[in-house]
Parts: structure tokens; sequence; C-alpha cells
């Protein structure tokens, strides 16, 4: 049953296929779930287990902020860009809650500043107006190589609105680790697991995506609830 469940989850779009997917899934069928130590040792002894790439850290002291509540903490990151058939390059801003993991999923034709902000404020509308925006040191973020040492629209934007901006370390992608999970996530269950026939329709198969991960994908770190 539990090597079914499996099968099951990996051929529904956008579902998690984990331990803990599959014991929510056994549970919803009125099967008692076994622990999910049993259920991790059922799919490593059947070669279901796929083992994931891991950052390997400096051991730099940086500090960091303790992610204590909704809305203290959002991350973002762009997706770099992929490609349509027959219907060019797309790039995807996209967003996250550190505390709650909801996100915001905004792909865009273009990831210059404009197109960065557009995406900023519809993350703002839905998920609320955070008191950090953390990011990394690309040029749409940080401003100008013309005026290196002027606050750049997004940091203007951010201070007018009372957020604190953050850039992460350059070349340390782990500071961002929790939009950087999400990218893994976008990639291999959104992106790559259907069709676009061009850059509308996956726009709004985005927004549904956006949705269903924010509905239905437990994570640990919130004792297990979506």
């Amino acid at each position: 049953m539990v090597i079914e469940s499996r099968k099951y989850l990996e051929k529904r779009l956008y579902a998690q296929i984990g331990a803990l997917a599959i014991s929510y899934n056994l549970n919803k069928q009125g099967i008692i779930s076994p622990p999910i130590s049993t259920i991790n040792k059922i799919l490593k002894r059947n070669d279901l287990v796929h083992k994931r790439l891991k950052y390997s850290p400096k051991e730099v002291n940086y500090p960091s902020l303790v992610i204590t509540h909704i809305n203290y903490v959002h991350q973002i990151d762009v997706v770099d860009p992929r490609y349509l058939k027959k219907d060019g390059k797309f790039y995807s801003i996209n967003i996250i809650d550190a505390f709650d993991l909801r996100n915001s999923i905004n792909p865009e034709r273009r990831q210059n500043r404009i197109a960065v902000i557009k995406s900023l404020l519809c993350s703002w509308k839905t998920l609320g107006i955070p008191l950090y925006e953390q990011m990394d040191n690309k040029l749409p973020m940080r401003g100008s190589n013309q005026y290196p040492h002027s606050f750049g629209l997004l940091i203007r934007l951010c201070l007018y609105l009372g957020i604190q901006p953050i850039f992460i370390p350059l070349r340390e992608p782990w500071r961002n680790g929790i939009i950087e999970h999400f990218q893994n996530v976008f990639d291999k269950m959104f992106f790559r697991a259907q069709y676009f026939k061009d850059f509308d329709h996956l726009y709004k198969k985005a927004k549904e995506f956006e949705l269903f991960h924010n509905q239905n994908h437990h994570y640990s770190t919130l004792g297990y609830d979506t």
C-alpha cells in the first residue's frame, strides 16, 4: 500500500511524494498508516528514495534573523531563464514567507527592476507586507552599476514602505535556503511536470500551482501542517 500510494502521488500533478505525504494519503483512504520511519524504510528497501545534493556552506559567521512569526521575513529569488517551445524565454520571480512558507509565483518575460518590483507588489498584496525582504545581489535587486553608491529603485521602495532589505553574502545561496528549496520544487513539480502552450498558459498554471502549494503541501517546520 505504501508503494502504491507513492506511485499514485508521483502521477498527481504538484503533489509531494515523501513519507509524510504517503502517510496523509493512506489516512485519507481510511487506511491506518505505519510510522513515518517504517515508510522511509519501505521506500529505501525498494530504491524509491531520491537523494538531494546539499550545499556546502563556508564556516563563516554571519548575522541572521530568528524568524518568529508570519510576515517577519520574506525571501525573494529569480528562477534563471527557462524556455518555452516557440514562445521564447521567461523568468519566474518567486517570493516565500520564511515562517509559514506561503509563496507568490510571478512569471515575467524579463528580470529587470520593473519586473522585480511588480512581483514584489503582487506578493505583498497576497502575503502581506514583511518587516524584512531578503535577497541576493543580482543587479535588479541592488540598483545600478552606473551609480553603485546610490540606492536602487527596489531599495527605495522597501524603505518607503518601512521594509528593511537584507542582502545575503555573495556566492552563498544557502543563506536564502528557504526560497532556494522552493525553486527546486517549482522546477521539478511545476515547470518540468507539464507542457505549456505559451507564456499566458504558463502564467495561468503558475497561479494555480501557487494556490495548490499553499493549500496542500505539508512541512515539518509547521508541525506537518499546510
